[in-house]
């Protein structure tokens, strides 16, 4: 979500679950009919503009995130693979999840491959939110099983 404030407006972006953008709601702080006429004819279009341009470089990241080979691991990291599947696992079952939801194995096989040791490290590669959650438990496990 990503949200632009002045003192005559608020404008909320929202995104899909598939990643596009869309504008979940706008507020207006205005006087008159004129003003509010005025103020939307000028940020309509820069709305819009801004939308599109997200959108458009969220597709490019879509298509190249499409082209990437499947990640192969060497016996070593097969190991620490599926011991991260495991818990993995046991945290889908207790949060009574499908473990998917937690990571996708292509995470796991990142993991395994850059093998984030630090925190700063792991929460650029699986993001704030599953950071928040599961960052620590898995930088560990990593570092211990290294």
């Amino acid at each position: 979500m990503e949200e632009l404030k002045t003192s005559k407006f608020s404008i909320e972006l929202k995104q899909t679950a598939k990643g596009i953008w869309y504008l979940g709601s706008l507020k207006i702080n205005v006087d008159s009919i004129e003003e509010f006429n005025s103020l939307i004819d000028d940020i309509s279009p820069r709305i819009e503009e801004k939308i599109e341009r997200i959108n458009s470089k969220n597709e490019i990241k879509e298509d190249s995130v499409q082209e990437k080979e499947e990640i192969i691991l060497n016996p070593e990291e097969e190991m620490l693979f599926s011991h991260l599947k495991k818990i993995r696992l046991e945290l889908a079952k207790k949060e009574n999840y499908p473990p998917y939801v937690i990571f996708h194995d292509s995470m796991l096989k990142k993991m395994v491959k850059q093998r984030p040791v630090s925190l700063g490290s792991m929460k650029e590669l699986i993001g704030e939110k599953k950071f928040e959650k599961y960052g620590a438990i898995f930088v560990k496990e990593i570092f211990q099983f290294s």
